[in-house]
């Protein structure tokens, strides 16, 4: 692009002594337009810098560069949306009479398959949001091409003014089949976006049983996480969600093992508080929540499992191995003596190998030189056993 035109754009000069900007544009319109090495136009210049008056009097001389595109596909309103240039927005809009030549421009989208409105959402410009939103309320501004609608970008980044604008003023916004699946209540769960989570949950609860790739759902996440009160609020909808797997048909576990993981004791409370009889559920393996507890050396939820009247029977659950927790404890070396000592362990049952818990823990000292925690579970074992 010419020096004196492009350094034009950026002041926004539509003339001075030395220029003159319809002289340059004419000479344009007959040899093609000059653009910068991103294929920029002057127009695509002036919205990135925000000088609405000099966009007006390009567009007054030269209409056609109004739906011009740079090398990634972006027009001036997607750059002036970008940089929340709103004044450059209703100029450029404002040329634009006919009311379907106005969607179809501002449907528009960039390599990248983002509209204007992408742009705003991503750039955290609420004013511009709201102009977008109010000039096509129609729109249901799809997924670009990474899946992301601008209620999913809102969702994810807690830009809840935005969000909320969507949702009171776009008349069918899309939610669905965001990047690996998932939802924008996914998204604002997954970031701890509670402002976010609220809104989208009023809006359409279940989108809480919609799972992802990976088959998870938003439960799922919020239980990992250890948000209570969003746990709380979609069990006091529906409390059927906490039976609900998460993970693939052949490797899948459920809200109750995943608190177990985290050790989350309040979740497991919570959980068994909505829900009593959650705490007898098996994973695709047959493991119960002290299992996955054991496994994970949460020794706090065992600790939590075990006292509890209710969970007493876990203790004794043979998964899919034959293994009891209490084989998985000597086998993992770590010392939970409110497990080894629990009434119900001194039963010592065999797994599908033959082998008791006592059996596994000789197993374990026998490949080591040094006294360590395996070695003592040995110890307390034998003389559990023994009694």
């Amino acid at each position: 692009m010419d020096p004196t035109l492009y350094k034009a754009a950026m002041r926004g000069n539509i003339g001075d002594a030395n220029f003159l900007l319809a002289d340059h544009l004419k000479r344009d319109e007959e040899n093609g337009y000059q653009v910068t090495p991103k294929g920029n136009t002057v127009l695509h210049v002036a919205a990135l810098y925000g000088h609405s008056h000099f966009a007006a009097e390009v567009l007054k001389i030269t209409p056609a560069m109004l739906c011009c595109q740079n090398k990634k596909n972006e027009t001036a309103l997607h750059i002036a949306a970008n940089e929340g240039h709103t004044e450059v927005v209703l100029v450029l809009l404002a040329r634009i009479e006919d009311h379907n030549i106005k969607e179809k421009f501002m449907r528009m989208m960039d390599a990248g398959g983002d509209t204007a409105l992408h742009k705003a959402v991503r750039s955290q410009h609420l004013d511009m949001v709201k102009l977008l939103v109010k000039e096509d309320p129609q729109f249901e501004f799809p997924p670009n091409h990474a899946q992301e609608t601008p209620l999913y970008l809102a969702a994810e980044s807690g830009f809840h003014d935005a969000l909320i604008n969507i949702l009171e003023s776009c008349k069918k916004p899309t939610y669905a089949a965001g990047p690996s699946n998932r939802t924008p209540l996914h998204a604002a769960v997954i970031q701890e976006h509670r402002d976010c989570i609220r809104s989208l949950w009023r809006w359409n609860k279940p989108l809480c049983e919609e799972p992802d790739l990976w088959g998870w759902n938003s439960l799922h996440y919020a239980v990992k996480l250890g948000l209570e009160d969003v746990v709380s609020d979609m069990l006091r909808w529906k409390k059927s969600l906490v039976y609900l797997p998460a993970g693939s048909e052949n490797d899948w576990t459920t809200a109750i093992h995943i608190a177990a993981s985290e050790g989350d004791v309040n979740m497991i409370n919570k959980l068994l508080y909505h829900c009593p009889d959650c705490w007898d559920m098996l994973n695709s393996n047959n493991q119960n929540a002290l299992h996955v507890a054991v496994l994970n050396n949460q020794d706090e939820a065992v600790c939590f499992l075990l006292d509890s009247d209710e969970c007493d029977n876990l203790v004794v659950d043979p998964d899919s191995d034959g293994n009891t927790p209490l084989h998985l404890l000597a086998a993992s070396g770590n010392h939970v003596p409110e497990l080894i000592n629990h009434p119900r362990a001194k039963k010592m049952s065999f797994n599908k190998q033959n082998q008791t818990p006592l059996d596994i823990a000789l197993s374990c000292t026998a490949t080591t030189k040094k006294v360590s925690g395996r070695t003592f579970v040995f110890q307390i074992l034998v003389a559990t056993d023994s009694i």
